[in-house]
């Protein structure tokens, strides 16, 4: 009795990374299960029409299963045409390749913590005081008088992120794969969970606003990120 199951893909983790064999199913819109196996680690993938639907590893479901699969850069992966009926991930392939992204920094910037041993804190040398000389005339303090500012100051702003109010959310219809630098990766996290508005996202990175807004501005026109009217929040 036939399974009704079919291998449409198979290779090496180290030939194909995740993200590109997610790329590939997401252009190719199947239904399927992706298989992951890593020494004596195994985990499966359910994409439904192109998008990634469910997951399973040893000891996790859904997301918390599916993110770290992206850190394997070893083993066997095979892609079988079959049914899914199961869906715990709602997040489509661009915005998850954004978290997986911002995921494996932050697990790489936790190690890389672990591993720098911490320097004990030395005082500074305390100024050693002198008693005053009576003789002595006292300091002369001068007076200094800041010098007015005759250019223009430049605008916070760009044309594409005009003012403080405009709302800024991750972009769902790139069909890339997301390379993202190290100063987005702050801006980047409080993003994949829903739109913010420009004065938001400032206080929640700790960023000054023109700093923000040039920031973002990059992933803007790397099409990374998406700005909304005000009127659309």
């Amino acid at each position: 009795m036939a399974s009704g199951r079919s291998t449409a893909l198979y290779g090496q983790l180290q030939v194909f990374t995740l993200n590109t064999i997610l790329s590939a199913l997401n252009l190719q819109k199947v239904t399927g299960h992706l298989t992951l196996a890593q020494y004596d680690r195994y985990a499966q993938i359910l994409i439904k029409d192109g998008e990634v639907v469910d997951a399973w590893s040893e000891t996790e479901r859904g997301l918390n299963a599916l993110l770290p699969l992206f850190g394997w850069e070893e083993g066997f992966f095979s892609f079988d045409l079959l049914p899914v009926e199961t869906r715990t991930i709602n997040i489509s392939l661009p915005v998850l390749q954004v978290r997986s992204a911002v995921y494996m920094e932050e697990q790489k910037a936790t190690k890389l913590a672990q591993a720098t041993p911490i320097a004990p804190q030395q005082l500074p040398p305390q100024p050693q005081t002198q008693k005053p000389n009576p003789q002595q005339a006292p300091p002369v303090i001068a007076s200094l008088k800041s010098e007015p500012i005759t250019s223009q100051p430049r605008s916070k702003f760009t044309r594409e992120i005009p003012g403080p109010d405009y709302i800024l959310g991750v972009n769902q219809d790139s069909d890339n794969d997301v390379t993202i630098l190290p100063q987005h990766w702050g801006i980047l996290r409080h993003l994949v969970s829903g739109p913010r508005t420009v004065a938001e996202m400032a206080e929640l990175t700790g960023m000054n606003l023109e700093v923000f807004v040039d920031t973002a501005t990059q992933l803007v026109r790397g099409r990374m990120l998406r700005v909304y009217s005000p009127q659309q929040r």
